[in-house]
């Protein structure tokens, strides 16, 4: 076993494989594998590693991919330069040498083990200049990965790096260790077993790479590669979901979404779902709109994402497949979903209205009276002018001259109402942070309720920032009764007792990793966070903390807060250029803190001195 002939290695050469284990995973040339702390000369480690089959030597080095990435600039142009290909930035450089060797196959007809001639030319030349390389042997790695997943189970294994199996957690670990990361205390209680045998771990682990190994792909802007992905584990993953769906026993145990996220099922259908973007991508819409109705007729995985998928399918509907009473019965059907969330509904709602009024689809007129007109508040609409600065490339965000005393200086556009809040209107302070600072609020506030003992399942492992159903739904509800008395506590606090509540937590917590709070948010620290929250008062508190409870998500959020003091006069603001509108989120966002009786802005910015934003 991988764990026996690890225990086997020397000290060093243990050492040796947890640092490679660390690193993305890739190749590595031995000769410059620097690790002074562990030995001057790793050339006896390495070998170990490789006569115990935790590395494999450059023997499996074979795609010319690979070696030319590891290639150092200077050596990678000589090669170019042989193959007369056009000096340029590596990745060119790497792509027409590529391409070269395609041509050839293509031209020549003859290749050894599927490789042109150039390309194994290539091949040997840079394994040349490379020397002795190493990576990590799959089989090993994917056992450590497995033991470090289930130590501290997550559905984001492969975030930090797609291909890097446990790194996240053993990161963790080793920065708790040192005293550089420290997490709330919590109590670790998980009765219910998520996997009920090493079969289910097992599938859902490498489903789980397969998943953020198409992400991966698809965020490289590899559609081709990303699809094949997709089409090579799509029967398996149809068969899981299907499988789960007619098993007694799986829906027996009624598994919440925070746990069932960490299912087989869960996870074969986030790669259908992102499979159906692929689809899009390349124009297979009838394909695509099958796929979301199969995902649709099911009710049991990724409830977060229906609103969505039917989003979706009623534009490739309307759009694509020029089906507007489909698509109309889609919006009808979406509207009933009580798992489709608020901007969602919107979106929708405004979809159908726009369907019922259009002049090409006169049929669905009669369908008006079923699709109301929603009513919601609006802003306060004002504008403000700012001098562009005219050297910015196009695509990057729009960046202004603001003037200065002694000089002028560079801002964003968000940055440039912000100064003029701040000059013109009477705030004494203000924060760019979108939802940033009332996550923060809610979570100084909510402390005590966030990390409370007793409930079952939440808090599974020792990295935790926050309990997991805080994300993925049964929050509120299970902790109605604590919640429902902090908000009664807070609705009679005056200033005194917010500030109080503000500071316990602040001066208990402070430096902890947690869900929604960043310590450094605030510049001036916990006067200015006491400030704002004295601004607000208990009443506005109280339905902040309500709506994150029960929804804690602050997607939408306007760009800017305004407050001051002395006067408790605050104010949101949300920036936006001559071309830019509201989201269904921001919309919605706005009715919301209007009813709560604050004042909100939409701030039109008009650039001058150039043609647009």
């Amino acid at each position: 076993m991988a764990v026996d002939k690890f225990y086997n290695l020397t000290v060093s050469a243990q050492k040796l494989y947890v640092r490679l284990f660390l690193r993305v995973y890739t190749w590595f040339q031995c000769s410059k594998l620097k690790y002074p702390d562990i030995r001057e000369d790793l050339s006896s480690d390495i070998e170990q590693l490789k006569k115990a089959n935790f590395v494999e030597d450059d023997n499996s080095l074979t795609d010319m991919q690979d070696i030319l990435n590891l290639l150092p600039g200077p050596e990678l142009k000589k090669i170019a330069k042989m193959y007369h290909v056009k000096a340029g930035s590596k990745n060119n450089i790497i792509d027409a040498l590529k391409k070269l060797g395609r041509q050839q196959m293509g031209v020549c007809k003859q290749k050894i083990e599927g490789q042109s001639g150039i390309t194994r030319s290539v091949i040997k030349r840079g394994k040349l200049i490379l020397g002795s390389c190493i990576r990590l042997h799959k089989h090993p790695r994917s056992v450590f990965n497995r033991m470090s997943l289930l130590f501290a189970l997550t559905s984001a294994t492969y975030d930090d790096d797609l291909a890097n199996g446990g790194h996240t957690q053993m990161a963790q670990l080793m920065m708790v260790n040192f005293g550089r990361l420290v997490y709330p205390e919590y109590e670790i209680y998980r009765p219910t077993p998520i996997f009920t045998c090493r079969e289910d771990f097992v599938i859902y682990d490498s489903k789980l790479q397969q998943y953020y190994d198409m992400n991966d792909a698809f965020a490289k802007g590899d559609v081709d590669g990303a699809l094949q992905l997709y089409h090579d584990v799509y029967d398996e993953c149809k068969s899981i979901v299907n499988n789960s769906l007619n098993d007694e026993n799986f829906i027996r145990r009624q598994l919440p979404s925070y746990l069932m996220q960490y299912t087989p099922g869960w996870v074969c259908t986030q790669i259908l779902s992102t499979g159906i973007g692929l689809l899009e991508k390349k124009r297979m819409y009838k394909e695509a709109s099958m796929e979301l109705q199969f995902l649709l007729q099911q009710k049991l995985f990724c409830g977060g994402r229906r609103g969505k998928w039917w989003d979706r399918l009623a534009l490739i509907l309307e759009q694509h497949l020029k089906q507007p009473k489909p698509s109309l019965d889609t919006v009808r059907e979406a509207l009933a979903d009580p798992c489709v969330g608020g901007g969602r509904k919107l979106a929708l709602q405004q979809r159908a209205i726009r369907l019922c009024n259009s002049p090409s689809n006169k049929k669905l007129h009669i369908y008006k009276p079923d699709f109301p007109q929603i009513n919601l508040k609006d802003a306060n609409h004002i504008t403000i002018t700012g001098r562009l600065y005219p050297a910015v490339a196009s695509g990057y965000k729009s960046v202004f001259i603001r003037p200065g005393e002694d000089c002028s200086f560079l801002c964003s556009v968000e940055e440039l109402a912000l100064y003029h809040y701040l000059d013109n209107e009477g705030f004494t302070d203000g924060l760019h942070a979108e939802g940033a600072t009332l996550s923060t609020l809610y979570t100084l506030l909510m402390w005590d309720i966030m990390f409370a003992p007793g409930i079952p399942d939440v808090f599974r492992h020792p990295f935790q920032g926050a309990p997991l159903d805080l994300m993925h739904g049964g929050f509120y509800d299970n902790r109605k009764d604590m919640i429902e008395e902090k908000l009664k506590l807070l609705r009679n606090a005056n200033d005194q007792d917010i500030e109080d509540m503000i500071e316990n937590t602040w001066s208990k917590h402070e430096g902890k990793l947690c869900v929604g709070i960043n310590w450094e948010r605030f510049p001036n620290g916990l006067p200015q966070v006491q400030s704002l929250a004295v601004c607000f008062g208990g009443k506005t508190l109280a339905n902040i903390c309500q709506r994150f409870s029960k929804s804690y998500s602050a997607g939408g959020l306007p760009d800017l807060i305004l407050w001051n003091k002395e006067c408790k006069k605050v104010k949101f603001a949300e920036v936006k250029g001559p071309n830019d509108r509201l989201s269904t989120k921001q919309i919605l966002w706005i009715d919301r803190i209007t009813n709560w009786g604050i004042d909100v802005d939409v701030c039109h910015v008009k650039a001058i001195g150039s043609k647009a934003l």
